[in-house]
């Protein structure tokens, strides 16, 4: 009846006697005591609790800063909700969040976090509240062994949400003198199943290191994170350091609050949050949190597990600072507006989808700051962070298939390289890399590397093997394309290995603003194609390409934003094998050159066109005959095959000219005309063969220039008199052999006939002659060269074979006749 008594009077205290709401912020020594409907304070400053204690419908206080402080030792009844952010309560006699059994509401809040109270009675009781409290101090002063740090109450009235009671990360300690061993938090069920309550103390600290556990709700003790303070007394004003197991998972998910730090180590199982500045109350991400990834850093998740997705996030106005050894597995994780600087380490994602964007790297840390292991699934969006730490940025080394976006990053002042790629095909895009060893380091994967500055500063590494470079690539298939390269005047910029940039297109359109960027190459089995690049000058100087690999650079960009610009190939050179412009025995069956070592395309592959004519007139319309993939600087020279069908007597010219086989570029010059003539051959025939050959008919041999002819001779039957007569010769001539172009007649008067003659380019005399005819007048030499004949000379050498008709009238008949050709 006493506490019946006690609850009506309150009603007619709250009911009857509510003075004007409070509302106060930064306050001095401010004075609250009395019945307010509500109470709101915030900033800093000290508030002294009046006598008599206060009664509040409402409590609302936030501190900033170094908080608010409340000193009085009266009790503060609470009808209605609570929040307490960042506030020290100093010996007071206790917070009462009143229930309905008390004239209080119902399944109400109780929002505690960063707070400190220091009571001589219980700190905290509740009756059918939702309590949350994180980072709190719980702690009575009395020996009384009744007074618990914190003491909640239930019956019939509270609502299944209220069901689950959470004071994780928080302090609790009991009096001086009462007992230690006890629970440190009492509950009282009013005619209820004490079973449907469930309570999470999980990261907490107990003074007291031997205590058990008075309650009949679930509290499952295996689900404790291992928690010390590090430094102070208490959460509010120290750091506390908690063990996350993963052989005693956590049951909850776990929020640090804004404005909190906290040491935490070990991994937290896959599908349970931490989520760091996040306000539980306002249901926001604030920021301005520290998470301190201690003793070989945090695990968020587990490998081949993908959780429920962002289980990991820090983000929030304010930003959020992250120490030591962060790894994340799982999905769909968001990192944003936070701070990375210590030496032990940074973050490593494993996990898909993850967002990790607008962070800061910071100088601290000395091991790679991003390392990047995305799943094949991948697609991470890694996006306007700032790395400024002086050792490796981004490290890239995930599935084959994983394609992560990197873009609008800045990395500034390192001494290692800036990104790294060995597997995986990101797109990094819109990036500033400054003064790094080498701004981007690929050894595998295929990235795309587009529109990116990278800035150097004109110096060589002592370490040969580690030089700066704006580009350094030792494998993969990368694209390199649309980048701005400035700082490397006068020294390395590019640096490749065998094998790479081996497709045209895939290294082009790139600004080198500076003077001379040199680019090195080592021997390959192809051609590096840096095609369609501006090289800091309209024409590069040949020294940029270094190395014993073949560069094609042509065409390059004549400006930063230039047009493709190509020049000639140089010309061929000949090898001085003897067979430039001299006379050769016999005709040759290949003609020898050299394509020049040509300083824009550095050993590419060329190609060549040839051509040829009997004439040097007869060039500019010969055949032209194309031939391709040589490659140049070789030690040998390029022989090109001719006709077989040479013909011995004639001169012939020829001209080669050369062109780069993968590109526009122009056809250089012809070389200038060359000739050979091939000479006619000595007859080695025999009388008897000779005979054979011209069908019986009587042969005389004859010397002149020390060369043999043979001349066939015909005689007239009548040697007193020429009767009219009709003679023809058929003459196969084989391949060595050719007609002089003689024709004589002997013993003949004035008008005394005619020749025919008939020219076939083959034995069989099939297909049409050319037809030559001539007028006998007296003794006669004719050669087929002048009037009336007029053979070309190309003509007398094809021909194989004569079919010759001499005709004479009988009116001119009388001495003796003869007629013959001359052959060799």
């Amino acid at each position: 009846m006493k506490k019946l008594g006690k609850i009506l009077i309150l009603g007619l205290t709250l009911a009857g006697l509510l003075i004007a709401d409070v509302t106060t912020s930064n306050p001095s020594n401010y004075a609250l005591s009395g019945v307010h409907n509500s109470v709101s304070i915030t900033g800093t400053g000290t508030v002294t609790l009046g006598s008599g204690g206060v009664e509040i419908g409402t409590l609302y206080i936030n501190g900033t800063g170094s908080g608010i402080t409340i000193t009085g030792g009266q009790l503060i009844r609470v009808k209605n909700a609570i929040y307490l952010k960042n506030v020290r309560f100093n010996n007071i006699s206790g917070i009462s969040a009143l229930g309905s059994p008390e004239g209080g509401a119902d399944n109400t809040a109780v929002f505690l976090e960063r707070v400190r109270i220091r009571a001589t009675g219980t700190p905290l009781s509740a009756y059918n509240k939702k309590v949350t409290a994180r980072f709190c101090t719980f702690e009575t002063t009395s020996s009384d062994p009744n007074y618990n740090p914190v003491k909640l109450m239930f019956n019939a009235s509270a609502a299944q949400d209220v069901r689950t009671q959470i004071l994780e990360f928080c302090y609790f300690k009991k009096g001086p003198s009462s007992p230690k061993d006890q629970y440190h938090i009492n509950e009282v069920y009013n005619g209820v199943l004490a079973a449907n309550w469930n309570y999470s103390l999980e990261g907490s600290y107990f003074y007291e290191s031997s205590r058990s556990f008075k309650t009949d709700g679930k509290i499952n003790t295996t689900s404790f994170f291992r928690a010390i303070l590090n430094s102070g007394t208490d959460p509010v004003d120290g750091v506390l350091k908690a063990y996350l197991s993963s052989s005693t998972p956590p049951m909850y998910d776990k929020i640090i609050p804004p404005n909190i730090e906290i040491r935490l180590y070990g991994t937290l199982p896959a599908g349970k949050k931490l989520w760091l500045g996040y306000n539980d109350y306002t249901k926001t991400f604030e920021g301005g949190s520290t998470l301190i990834c201690d003793s070989g850093g945090i695990k968020i998740g587990v490998a081949g597990n993908n959780g429920t997705g962002g289980e990991f996030q820090s983000r929030g106005a304010v930003q959020n600072k992250i120490r030591g050894s962060l790894t994340l597995y799982g999905r769909g994780h968001i990192i944003t507006n936070t701070e990375f600087d210590d030496a032990s380490g940074a973050l490593t994602n494993y996990a898909s989808a993850t967002s990790i964007t607008g962070n800061i790297f910071g100088a601290n840390i000395t091991t790679r700051a991003l390392y990047i292991r995305e799943p094949s699934a991948g697609g991470g969006n890694y996006s306007d962070n700032v790395f400024r730490n002086s050792s490796e940025g981004i490290n890239v080394a995930s599935d084959s298939n994983a394609a992560p976006v990197i873009q609008r990053n800045t990395f500034e002042n390192f001494t290692s390289t800036a990104i790294r790629v060995s597997e995986g095909k990101p797109t990094i895009t819109n990036n500033s890399l400054k003064y790094s060893v080498n701004g981007i380091y690929i050894s595998g994967g295929a990235p795309s590397f587009t529109s990116n500055t990278v800035v150097g500063n004109n110096t060589t590494g002592s370490d040969p093997l580690v030089t700066y470079s704006a580009v350094r690539v030792t494998g993969g298939s990368p694209t390199v394309k649309q980048n701005t390269f400035s700082g490397y005047a006068n020294n390395e910029a590019v640096r490749l290995t065998d094998g790479v940039f081996a497709a045209s297109g895939s290294f082009e359109n790139n600004n080198f603003t500076d003077a001379n960027p040199q680019v090195y190459a080592p021997s390959s089995s192809t051609t590096y194609m840096l095609e369609r690049n501006y090289w800091g000058a309209a024409t590069p100087a040949t020294a940029n390409f270094t190395g014993s690999g073949a560069i094609d650079y042509e065409p390059w960009l004549n400006a930063a934003s230039g047009t493709a610009t190509s020049r000639k190939a140089e010309i061929p050179y000949l090898d001085n094998a003897g067979q430039e412009n001299i006379e050769l025995t016999n005709p040759p069956t290949k003609v020898a050159f050299f394509l020049n070592d040509i300083g824009y395309h550095n050993g590419t592959p060329l190609q060549y066109q040839f051509r040829m004519a009997d004439s040097q007139a007869g060039l500019s319309a010969a055949t032209i005959v194309t031939s391709g993939n040589y490659k140049t600087n070789a030690s040998s020279s390029i022989k090109h095959s001719l006709d077989s069908s040479l013909v011995r007597g004639k001169t012939y010219y020829w001209q080669v000219r050369a062109q780069n086989a993968l590109d526009g570029q122009g056809w250089s010059d012809w070389t200038s005309p060359v000739w050979f003539k091939i000479s006619l051959p000595e007859l080695d025939l025999t009388l008897s063969a000779w005979n054979a050959l011209t069908g019986g008919a009587e042969i005389t041999q004859q010397s002149a220039g020390g060369k043999i002819y043979y001349r066939h001779v015909f005689k007239n039957l009548n040697s007193s008199t020429m009767s009219p007569i009709t003679l023809t010769l058929t003459a196969i001539l084989p391949d060595d052999v050719y007609w002089s172009g003689e024709l004589r007649m002997e013993g003949l008067t004035a008008a005394n006939g005619s020749v025919t003659i008939k020219a076939y380019d083959n034995s069989a005399g099939s297909g049409t002659p050319q037809t030559y005819t001539a007028t006998l007048t007296g003794d006669t030499n004719i050669n087929y060269n002048t009037a009336p004949l007029s053979i070309s000379q190309a003509d007398i050498y094809r021909y194989r074979r004569f079919d010759i008709t001499i005709t004479t009238l009988a009116s001119k008949g009388g001495g003796t006749f003869a007629y013959g050709s001359l052959v060799k």
